[in-house]
């Protein structure tokens, strides 16, 4: 009888390590994934937080509307979405130009970005967003 409850013993013992290491790697993948979410949703607010942007001037004759990046995040041009009377304006026909540097893609801040439109903006409702994170409105 001696034999067969420390061999019990053992098996059990055994099992018990191996659960243990299972439930130990599992809970630590879990929160390794959850402190990797929480410093990426506080980027995120970080980045939220740097960035606005304001409409400084709608020349409807010209058919163009100048903003300024009054934030401290530097804005890729990739980044900006405009909407003209609600629907998504086509960024193919939509020229963005960065004031004193033509041809380039980032907006740094304190700059001025002139969107040259190529239909009539006369009346029209505008809001321009960068990634969804700021916006800019004329109506």
């Amino acid at each position: 009888m001696g034999l067969s409850v420390s061999a019990a013993s053992a098996i059990l013992f055994t099992t018990f390590v191996i659960l243990f290491g299972i439930v130990f790697g599992s809970f630590d993948h879990f929160q390794d994934s959850l402190i990797s979410s929480q410093n990426e949703q506080t980027e995120r607010y970080e980045r939220m937080m740097e960035t606005s942007i304001s409409i400084v001037e709608v020349d409807d004759a010209n058919d163009t509307v100048t903003l300024v990046n009054d934030g401290e995040a530097v804005i890729d041009l990739d980044d900006v979405d405009i909407l003209v009377n609600g629907a998504l304006a086509d960024q193919t026909l939509i020229t963005l130009t960065v004031q004193g540097h033509p041809g380039s893609k980032i907006w740094a801040p304190g700059e001025q970005m002139t969107i040259d439109f190529p239909m009539e903006i006369d009346g029209a409702r505008l809001k321009v967003t960068v990634k969804e994170w700021a916006s800019a409105y004329h109506s």
